[in-house]
């Protein structure tokens, strides 16, 4: 179309369509032209037309899926560019419509559908950047989703494990060895816990309860060649930290796992997980041990199905996802090294580790390989935000919204931006707009609600406040903006109800944090008199 010269393209479509209004291509073509420039309700009715002149034309159908997909129109898009994949595309649209579909799944939450339509497709594909972050990002999300299962079956050990291997992921060691100790002070057994520990330990400075420790883990794995490195180095000395923050990120022992995902006794053990014997859990750990994760995964999810409370499935369901992912993204480093997405990866670590200038270096080069990669001007401006770096984030949301002009997320940091400097009818236009474009989004109903009630538009806020108590129950703040509200209009019997609705919740939230800090210090004092069995004195944990 002209070169990416699409005003001019644009331009000479309308003239032919003066000329002929019923030809479908033309509207079709112009149709095209508005998607490319981001006027997303001009291309998806212009498409429409074209495809009741012509119903059978597959490159329109395919834009109209693209255009409404753009417009959070996710249902509708599934239609059109499954109906656009039935006509018939050639092989590059084959592969955008598919892709595509993934992306319409996954804004649905339906997470499955999307894994299924991206496997085939990097069949066909396998070195296609953005497919393996598109797929590593679903099984993440699978992975967070058994995570928060996990999460809710109560205090118990693998609950605490998982957080801790988050922690470690997140370079917070600290609190990573708070968290193993607590998963060891429930379950003294648990394997996979003591070779993290004994690198927390060191990484503390505490060289004896660090060598125990790697001396319990070896005992249960003797393929764990690092643990058997680092007792024979600290023999010569102290390690250095640098040295001990790769190795927990780093697979201990020669199984080609992902980092940090390794339990060594599953990757060491000579059983085979086909053995009918053997626990399902088992089984599973042993297809995890010899990096069949597909295998793993859908063995655990099929043991959740029948066995939603089973802890050990759940963490070894969060485990294999997560292993998944890794595998998406370690194909990233390897056949597209310098990509946009490589970049964005790093980026992305970057910021788990709070590294926030080198997470912006990371996004800049990847803009440079990408001009047009979504999302990367949106996280560059929320690490601006976090650096007090106003003016510029400000310019990065902006720079967002030039390219998806529907991006909720870039509308209401825009929003919240404006509310800061004061600027109230900017800042209701920026927050009302995202609430528009998602509903849903619960954060900017009580950020709009907040600024009308700033306004004096006590009346405006309160539908928008309602809505917000049933997007974020746990959020206490509604009920008193509620209050606010509801006694500015002259409903006193609702405000005394949200008002004392606020301060229960109020209560409740500082009794958790006491309840919370009390069992912390339970946890130090019960680690501190902790003891690690002798080599030799029976099986110690992994």
């Amino acid at each position: 179309m002209l070169e990416g010269r699409y005003g001019e393209a644009g331009a000479e479509y309308q003239a032919i369509l003066k000329l002929d209004p019923s030809l479908a291509e033309a509207h079709a073509n112009l149709g095209i032209v508005y998607y490319l420039e981001f006027k997303y309700p001009q291309a998806a009715e212009t498409l429409r037309h074209a495809l009741k002149l012509r119903s059978g034309l597959s490159r329109a159908r395919l834009y109209l899926g693209l255009a409404q997909s753009s417009l959070g129109e996710y249902q509708e898009s599934i239609r059109s560019l499954e109906e656009a994949l039935a006509i018939g595309l050639d092989a590059p649209y084959r592969k955008l419509a598919q892709t595509n579909l993934a992306r319409d799944y996954l804004a649905l939450d339906e997470t499955e559908k999307a894994v299924k339509v991206l496997k085939p497709l990097l069949d066909e594909f396998p070195h296609d950047a953005d497919l393996l972050y598109t797929l590593g990002k679903a099984y993440l999300r699978l992975s967070a989703r058994a995570a928060e299962k996990l999460g809710q079956t109560g205090d118990t050990a693998r609950v605490h494990q998982m957080l801790a291997e988050s922690f470690v992921t997140q370079g917070k060691w600290s609190e990573a060895l708070d968290e193993y100790r607590a998963a060891l002070a429930r379950d003294p057994n648990l394997r996979g816990t003591h070779y993290p520990v004994g690198l927390l330990l060191l990484h503390q400075g505490e060289a004896e309860a660090g060598r125990r420790h790697l001396q319990a883990a070896l005992e249960v794995d003797p393929q764990n060649i690092r643990a058997r490195e680092f007792l024979d180095q600290l023999r010569l000395g102290a390690l250095p930290k640098p040295v001990i923050e790769d190795a927990l990120t780093e697979p201990p022992s020669k199984t080609g796992q992902p980092g940090g995902l390794v339990d060594h006794w599953a990757a060491a053990s000579n059983a085979d997980p086909r053995d009918v014997n053997l626990s399902p859990v088992l089984r599973g750990e042993l297809l995890y041990g010899r990096g069949q994760y597909e295998d793993a995964a859908s063995l655990f999810a099929q043991l959740n199905s029948q066995s939603p409370r089973n802890v050990d499935a759940l963490y070894w369901l969060v485990r294999s996802y997560q292993a998944l992912a890794l595998s998406a993204f370690d194909r990233i480093a390897r056949v597209a090294p310098d990509s946009a997405r490589a970049h964005q990866l790093l980026a992305e670590g970057f910021e788990k580790q709070e590294r926030v200038e080198q997470a912006v270096e990371e996004y800049t080069i990847a803009l440079r390989r990408d001009p047009r990669l979504p999302g990367v001007h949106y996280a560059i401006g929320l690490s601006r935000m976090k650096m007090g770096q106003w003016q510029e984030a400000r310019k990065e949301f902006e720079s967002e919204l030039a390219l998806d002009p529907f991006n909720a997320g870039a509308n209401f940091r825009l929003g919240q931006l404006a509310y800061r400097f004061s600027q109230y009818d900017e800042a209701t236009r920026f927050f009302a707009r995202a609430a528009a474009i998602y509903p849903a989004f619960g954060e900017a109903q009580t950020q709009l609600a907040q600024v009308l009630i700033r306004r004096g538009r006590y009346q405006e806020a309160l539908p928008h406040l309602l809505a917000a108590t049933e997007l974020t129950p746990a959020d206490h703040t509604v009920h008193f903006q509620l209050y606010r509200a509801y006694r500015a209009v002259g409903e006193k019997d609702k405000a005394q109800k949200e008002l004392e609705i606020f301060q229960r919740m109020e209560n409740e939230k500082k009794e958790a944090t006491l309840r919370k800090a009390a069992e912390s210090m339970e946890q130090i004092e019960k680690s501190r008199k902790e003891k690690v069995p002798p080599p030799g004195s029976g099986r110690p944990a992994g």
